[in-house]
């Protein structure tokens, strides 16, 4: 298993970023994707995974997630628990810090992200390279 990446940079504004996408070998199983969590994050999804046996936990690899509204951008992994309501118990995705609203993720091809807005100036004008593969 191997995961890749993105080099952008907006043709507008000149700001540039690399995202990565997909699985690595460190995703393996729930347990192991629950440690790549940063600390706090980490230790509630532990608690409600040990301690709450009707929670259904989902996990995907890295994605990139923008608000729609500002274009801020988080680039994390997936992992997410659900009641049996299917009502969110705990997600590793963010809300956008600025305007609290849940970030979409942003579907993408092997050449292009699509829908996808520079997150300083929120032009669509970009130029993708393939980046990097890791795992």
């Amino acid at each position: 298993m191997m995961g890749n990446g993105f080099y952008f940079k907006c043709n507008k504004c000149n700001h540039d970023n690399d995202y990565l996408f997909g699985i690595g070998f460190l995703f393996s199983s729930l347990e192991s994707v629950i440690d790549l969590l940063p600390g706090k994050k980490a230790q509630m999804a532990k608690d409600l995974y040990e301690n709450n046996k009707e929670a259904e936990f989902t996990y995907d690899g890295y994605e990139v997630y923008q608000c729609e509204k500002c274009a801020s951008v988080q680039n994390t992994f997936l992992v997410e628990a659900r009641d049996k309501n299917n009502n969110v118990l705990f997600s590793s995705v963010n809300n956008c810090g600025r305007c609290k609203k849940p970030r979409k993720k942003i579907k993408h091809t092997e050449t292009e992200i699509k829908n996808f807005k520079c997150p300083k100036c929120k032009s669509d004008d970009l130029t993708y390279m393939p980046g990097v593969m890791w795992d």
